[in-house]
């Protein structure tokens, strides 16, 4: 790599992500995979010319020695990607790292320099890449001022790279249902996967009346499941529960609305129905977009 360009791209380094425990390869580590005659790092490393440093994040030294480059071993193992690009905001003394996953011999010096150019622009936000509308987190740079917000998802146990938690909310029949079944289908239409948590502030009735689980319940059953081949239902009597708890049962999903929750901290749509007329899906799905590049 030159060592010249140290001015021309900021205190950015190059930092790819090794792979985990490889299980689908049986053991054989991704990095070290071939494609056009060489191996996926001497690939990457030909991407990265431009930049003044490459890492290589781990989760043990040893298998990767012969990649000849330096390691930034897990402080946080087996939480995924999330744990290795906190252990290198930790450890690296450069202000970002552009991140990559080992599994992308295809990234090219075009592509990298593109995200450096962009992210130049506006240092303050995480740059990831966007590709057919949807957004890649293993491919972007992460500036040191994220590591909060990281070591803050690694406490509670949320480990996915990209979801955002939007919530509509305002008081009773202010339209926040109605908002909700607008925007759903604008978000899955521009590719998302999308979850839905109703809050209720009142206790609800947590099955249909005639129903067998319903049944079950009054019986005495704690908890209730209803599944078949495509879906399931889990009715759960449960002290305490927060929504934080509830996000772990979307692990796929890349939005996660929230129905109520005034008064949470999360980014929101405030309805005020009949008052003022709601916002379209299409100005509140370009709206979650955007702030789809904070997280």
């Amino acid at each position: 790599m030159k060592e010249n360009k140290l001015q021309t791209v900021g205190a950015v380094a190059g930092y790819i992500l090794s792979g985990g425990k490889n299980t689908r390869m049986e053991g054989q580590k991704k990095l070290f995979l071939r494609y056009g005659g060489e191996t996926f790092c001497q690939r990457i490393l030909h991407a990265c010319d431009c930049l003044p440093a490459v890492y290589l994040s781990v989760d043990k030294k040893d298998p990767y020695q012969e990649a000849g480059l330096p390691m930034v071993e897990d402080r946080w193992r087996e939480i995924g990607p999330i744990g290795g690009i906190a252990s290198g905001l930790v450890s690296c003394e450069e202000d970002a790292l552009l991140v990559m996953a080992c599994d992308m011999p295809m990234i090219d010096t075009e592509s990298v320099q593109r995200l450096l150019d962009t992210y130049r622009e506006n240092t303050s936000v995480i740059l990831a890449a966007e590709q057919n509308g949807r957004i890649h987190p293993l491919f972007g740079i992460y500036p040191k001022h994220v590591l909060p917000v990281a070591m803050q998802m690694i406490r509670e146990g949320d480990y996915r790279m990209m979801h955002l938690v939007f919530a509509v909310s305002g008081w009773k029949n202010s339209g926040k249902t109605t908002m909700i079944t607008r925007l759903v289908p604008e978000l899955v239409r521009r590719g998302y996967k999308v979850a839905v948590i109703k809050h209720d502030g009142h206790d609800f009735e947590s099955d249909v009346p005639g129903t067998d689980s319903y049944r079950h319940q009054k019986a005495g059953a704690y908890g209730t499941a209803v599944f078949s081949d495509h879906r399931f239902l889990i009715t759960k009597e449960y002290q305490g529960i927060t929504e934080r708890e509830l996000f772990a049962a979307f692990p796929e999903a890349d939005i996660i609305l929230i129905e109520g929750m005034k008064n949470s901290p999360y980014p929101k749509y405030f309805c005020r129905y009949p008052e003022q007329p709601l916002i379209s899906a299409e100005k509140l799905a370009d709206e979650i977009e955007k702030r789809m590049s904070l997280y």
